[in-house]
């Protein structure tokens, strides 16, 4: 995978996101939701980025942008996610790009058994490697079923859990990710039900 040109995300802390059989338990009175379902975002190569305020309050916490890079035999797209202050941190692994399904809850505490994830992705979340002849994907976002990026924001001392709506698809040989709704948690260090 080619990472030189990919800018470095900041420092990630751990956090978890699992199925658990106590879900329904989960608080929602204080989810904080942001709906983009009757116009999606589209983020994808030669696209401004998209920048993206989970919490309502006023900062800007994640930046979406595709990008392409030239090789000599070969270019790459991808299409990746920054956290944009100290505050907002991305994926449930330091340095690996995460998917959840509808209904997998999201802790604090780290469990790997019910994600997907992609080592030393730095934030990708797609990756296309184009060819004369083809072309080859990877990251864990791809296909048209929802899936989810789990988030947390940190203010004043305490966690916020929240996730990200993304649906991928490829138009005419083009990779595009769509945002279709974002939500957080406002009760700290609580879990949060991707999807719900």
């Amino acid at each position: 995978m080619h990472l030189k040109t990919i800018l470095p995300v900041l420092c990630m802390l751990l956090f978890a996101c699992r199925k658990h059989p106590e879900k329904n338990n989960i608080p929602t009175a204080r989810i904080t939701y942001t709906d983009f379902t009757e116009r999606p975002v589209l983020i994808k190569d030669g696209e401004p980025s998209f920048k993206l305020d989970i919490d309502g309050d006023g900062i800007q916490d994640f930046a979406f942008k595709g990008q392409q890079v030239q090789e000599p035999e070969h270019r790459y797209t991808f299409i990746y996610v920054d956290p944009l202050t100290e505050h907002a941190h991305q994926q449930a692994i330091t340095l690996q790009a995460c998917s959840f399904t509808r209904g997998a809850a999201i802790h604090l505490q780290l469990e790997t058994g019910s994600m997907r994830y992609w080592s030393n992705s730095r934030g990708i979340l797609t990756e296309t490697e184009h060819f004369a002849d083809r072309q080859e994907r990877d990251g864990q976002f791809l296909g048209a079923a929802p899936l989810y990026l789990a988030v947390k924001v940190l203010r004043d001392g305490k966690t916020y859990l929240g996730w990200i709506e993304l649906r991928h698809q490829v138009a005419a040989g083009i990779d595009q990710v769509y945002i279709i709704k974002a939500a957080i948690n406002k009760e700290p260090d609580t879990a949060i039900i991707a999807g719900a």
